[in-house]
C-alpha cells in the first residue's frame, strides 16, 4: 500500500521544540507505525506541521527518523506568517503536500490523518481526484471540542473557531473510517453526530528490554535515569532514596495539576517522598509559582523525552493524574495514562460510579481503579484531601502497591503496537477492497 500519513512526529526538531510533543496521542501513534508499515513492505509519506515560529521555518530540519528509506518520504508543512490564527495553516498547504506524496510514491492508497484539526484532514477534491481512500484518526478532544458549544476554545477564538468546526464537521463527513482511542471518546464524539468506526487505542513507548534488569522504584533505576543528559541539570537534585510521585504530560488548565501541588500539603508522608512534575505548557510558571507559594520544600519541575518515559514510569512509585473534566473542556484521559499503565506505575486519577473521566476503566487495571480515584467534585479542597489521602494509603501498602503494578502491566498488553496496527492494516485491506 501507499500511505501517507498527516500527523506529529518530535524527529527532526531541535530539543526545545520537542516539548509540545512530549506524550501526545499523535506521537505514540505516528512514529511506532511508520517502523510498522515500512517493515510490512508499504510505502509511506509523512506531512508535518511545523507549529513553530516563522523565524524558525527558513529550511527543513535534518530528518533522522526513521532510516533512510526509498520507501519513505518526509514533507513540512510550514506556518504561514498569520499571527491571529491559533492553526496557521490552510487546505491550500495540505493539498500541495498530498500533491507532492502522490508524485514521490506514484500514486496514493490510503491518507490517515492523525490528531484530527481542520488544517490536517485530507482535501476533499483531491481525495476524488486521485482515487485514495481515507481514515481519520481522533486521538483526543482538542479537537472535537470545538462542536461542544460550551468549548473554551469557541470561547477564545469566536467566528474563527466557528468556521473552523464548519470545516472539521465537512471533513470528518468525507472521511471513509473514523477512529478514536477510546470507547470513552467514542461516546463523547457520537453526542455530536459523528459516526465512529471502531476503537483503535494509542500504543504506549516501548519498554527497552535493559529497563527490565533494574527494579522498579530502585535507587539503581533512579541513578541511570538522572544520569541521561537531558535529565542531569534538572534532575541533579533529586533525592535517589526517597520514593518519587510523578506527573508528567502537558501543563495546560484541562490536567488540573494544581490539584495534585495543593493535595501535597495534605500528604501525611510528604517527608518520605519526593514530587517530580515533567513536561511544558502554558500554565508552567503559574504552578511553578503555587508550588512556590506553598513552600513544597521536595518538588521539582522538569521534561523528559519521550524515550525515557517508560524508564520515569517504572522508576516511580506512583503517578497522580489529576484531569478533571468540565463542561468547558472535556478531557480525554491522556496517553500519559497508558504509559504510566504498561510501565506497572500505579495511577491515581478521577472516577466515579457515575462519571468515568476520560476512559480511566480502559486504561488502568481493577486493583488500581478500586483502591486508587478520587471523585470529580466541584468542592476542590474535598479533592486535594481525597489525592492526598490515596498517595497515603499506596505508599504504606506494599504489597497492594506490587500488586497494582503486575495487573497494571498484564491490563496494558491490549494495547501492544503488534496488536493495533495489525488490526489497523486489516482495516485499511477492507476499505481497499470495497472501493
Amino acid at each position: 500500500m501507499k500511505i501517507v500519513l498527516i500527523g506529529k512526529t518530535p524527529y527532526g526538531f531541535p530539543e526545545e521544540n520537542q516539548r509540545s510533543y512530549l506524550a501526545g496521542h499523535s506521537l505514540g501513534f505516528t512514529d511506532p507505525f511508520i517502523k510498522y508499515a515500512l517493515r510490512k513492505g508499504h510505502q509511506v509519506t509523512l506531512i508535518t506541521p511545523r507549529v513553530v515560529s516563522t523565524e524558525e521555518c527558513t529550511s527543513p530540519m535534518p530528518i533522522v527518523f526513521p532510516p533512510t528509506s526509498d520507501r519513505f518520504h518526509h514533507l513540512w508543512i510550514f506556518p504561514r506568517d498569520l499571527p491571529k490564527v491559533p492553526f496557521p495553516f490552510t487546505s491550500l498547504d495540505t493539498e500541495a503536500a498530498i500533491l507532492q506524496a502522490s508524485r514521490l510514491m506514484g500514486g496514493i492508497d490510503i491518507v490517515m490523518s492523525i490528531y484530527v484539526f481542520p488544517w490536517i484532514l485530507p482535501v476533499n477534491h483531491l481525495k476524488r481526484a486521485l482515487g485514495y481512500r481515507s481514515i481519520a484518526f481522533i486521538r483526543g478532544t482538542d479537537g472535537i471540542n470545538g462542536l461542544n458549544p460550551a468549548s473554551v476554545y469557541r470561547k477564545l477564538y469566536g467566528p474563527l473557531w466557528e468556521e473552523m468546526t464548519r470545516v472539521f464537521t465537512l471533513a470528518l463527513q468525507e472521511s471513509d473510517r473514523i477512529y478514536v482511542l477510546s470507547r470513552w471518546l467514542r461516546a463523547y464524539v457520537q453526542r455530536f453526530g459523528v459516526q465512529v468506526s471502531g476503537v483503535l487505542p494509542t500504543p504506549p513507548f516501548p519498554m527497552l528490554p535493559e529497563y527490565l534488569t533494574y527494579k522498579a522504584e530502585s535507587v539503581e533505576l533512579k541513578r541511570m535515569l538522572v544520569s541521561q543528559p537531558v535529565l542531569r541539570d534538572t534532575m541533579r537534585s533529586v533525592d535517589l532514596t526517597k520514593k518519587w510521585v510523578i506527573y508528567f504530560g502537558r501543563f495546560h488548565r484541562d490536567k488540573s495539576v494544581h490539584l495534585l501541588i495543593e493535595a501535597i500539603k495534605h500528604v501525611r508522608h510528604a517527608s518520605e517522598l519526593t514530587f517530580i512534575l515533567a513536561g511544558a505548557g502554558p500554565e508552567e510558571e503559574a504552578l511553578r509559582k503555587l508550588a512556590e507559594k506553598l513552600q513544597i520544600p521536595d518538588l521539582h519541575f522538569c521534561f523528559i523525552p519521550p524515550h525515557l518515559i517508560p524508564l520515569f514510569c517504572r522508576a516511580a512509585t506512583l503517578m497522580v493524574h489529576p484531569a478533571i473534566p468540565r463542561e468547558e473542556f472535556v478531557e480525554a484521559l491522556s496517553n500519559s495514562c497508558v504509559n504510566a499503565s504498561a510501565a506497572g506505575c500505579p495511577i491515581i486519577l478521577p472516577h466515579s460510579r457515575t462519571i468515568d473521566c476520560g476512559g480511566a476503566e480502559e486504561t488502568v487495571g481493577p486493583l488500581n481503579l478500586r483502591y486508587l480515584t478520587f471523585a470529580p467534585s466541584s468542592d476542590e479542597q474535598q479533592m486535594h484531601r481525597e489525592i492526598a489521602a490515596k498517595i497515603d494509603f499506596l505508599v504504606s501498602h506494599s504489597a497492594l502497591r506490587q500488586e497494582i503494578r503486575q495487573q497494571n502491566v498484564l491490563f496494558a498488553r491490549q494495547f501492544s503496537q503488534e496488536a493495533i496496527f495489525t488490526a489497523l492494516e486489516r482495516e485499511m485491506e477492507c476499505l481497499l477492497t470495497e472501493s
